[in-house]
Formats: C-alpha cells, sequence, structure tokens
C-alpha cells in the first residue's frame, strides 16, 4: 500500500525512526495525498442493503444440509464466542492505557458484534419455532 500511496504522489519518505525495534521510514502526506485524504473522508459510504458473511452462510447450510441441531448447535457455539470477544473489547475500551483511536474501534467491533448476538438470538428463536412446527 505504501508503494502504491508514494507511485502516485500521495506520501513520500520523511525519515527514518528507530523505536523498539528495526529501523523504520517515516512517511507524510504530500499536498497531493492531503487532497485524496479529503476527498476520501468526505464520502460517505454506501450501506451495504445486504450482509454476507460466514456466520450467516454456516448456518444456512447447517439448515440446508444438516438440521435445525446442527444449525441451533452452531448458534450457541458462536453467540459464545461473540460474547467472549465483546468482553475483550470492552476490557479494552476502559482500560486507563487506551488511546482514543483503540476505545472507537473497540466501540465499532462492539457494536457490529452486538448486532450479530441479536441475529443470533433471532436465528436461535426462529429455528425453535421450527422444531416445534415439525413435531407437530
Amino acid at each position: 500500500t505504501l508503494d502504491r500511496m508514494t507511485r502516485d504522489g500521495w506520501v513520500e519518505p520523511g525519515g527514518v525512526e528507530k523505536a523498539h525495534g528495526p529501523e523504520r521510514t517515516v512517511y507524510v502526506l504530500t499536498t497531493r495525498g492531503r487532497a485524496e485524504l479529503d476527498r476520501w473522508l468526505a464520502g460517505i459510504e454506501d450501506p451495504a442493503p445486504f450482509v454476507s458473511n460466514s456466520l450467516f452462510m454456516k448456518v444456512t447450510v447447517a439448515l440446508l444440509v444438516a438440521d435445525e441441531n446442527a444449525a441451533t448447535d452452531y448458534l450457541r457455539r458462536q453467540r459464545q464466542a461473540h460474547l467472549v470477544r465483546m468482553r475483550q473489547y470492552t476490557a479494552m475500551k476502559t482500560d486507563p492505557g487506551s488511546n482514543l483511536a483503540e476505545v472507537l474501534a473497540a466501540d465499532h467491533a462492539i457494536r457490529h458484534l452486538d448486532a450479530d448476538v441479536q441475529w443470533i438470538d433471532t436465528a436461535l428463536s426462529r429455528c425453535a419455532a421450527l422444531c416445534v412446527e415439525l413435531t407437530l
């Protein structure tokens, strides 16, 4: 990425630093790079109408190929994994040593994980209802 940004004239080497390891080249924004950054930051990301991820795909495949029990088992295990990760991010954002960027990143991740957990809960309810229907 830095090679491409250098090639496009957005950054240029600004010196060398040695901090906790080998020497590293420090890059600085050029005037052209600042203009591109400002243009990029001004753009709004289109909200995606559909989310495609492995969580949804695994549940769908489990329902189509295995059965409701396989999907339910997967959903329960995945929910637990999400809750563990949410606790990790909560610890990160409440750590007094965390900077603003880390806190914002943790907040973002927690919100996305929480949305997944809400979807998992809905999917579990729907699977339970399907199991009841099938036994009737």
